[in-house]
């Protein structure tokens, strides 16, 4: 998870990711860690190429429209899974930041509603080539 978005899961009360190893993408916080959290800065694509190739269950990416983006740039983002409140908020963070370069058709997975009217729709992905042709 990028670092806005740890700060502000720490505001909820309980840390909810006890027991799961967990990284935090932060420039000004690299290598710093503390009961909860390894921060990473820099090298990030090698740290998640090293991390996806090690033993272990799926890697699950907490919110952050920059550190959606910079995954998806990457192509480090395989399944996308949306879950939709039954909320207008009038305003707020784009999901991810505007960049025509992230163009993905997605393939829809799954469709789960629960009683709260939360409605959570799972997606692969399909990157998208896009060529650039000078003439």
């Amino acid at each position: 998870m990028g670092s806005k978005t740890y700060y502000q899961i720490l505001g909820f009360g309980e840390y909810p990711y006890k027991g799961k190893k967990s990284f935090v993408f932060s420039k000004t916080l690299d290598n710093k860690t503390d009961s909860n959290v390894t921060f990473i800065g820099t090298h990030l694509t090698e740290f998640i190429s090293t991390l996806r190739q090690s033993r272990g269950r799926d890697i699950w990416l907490v919110g952050g429209g920059k550190t959606i983006h910079s995954f998806m740039k990457h192509s480090f983002v395989d399944e996308l899974i949306l879950s939709i409140h039954p909320i207008i908020l009038g305003n707020g963070i784009p999901l991810i930041v505007n960049d025509p370069s992230l163009e993905t058709s997605l393939e829809l997975k799954d469709v789960k509603t629960y009683h709260s009217g939360l409605l959570q729709v799972s997606y692969s992905l399909k990157r998208k080539v896009i060529y650039e042709i000078d003439c």
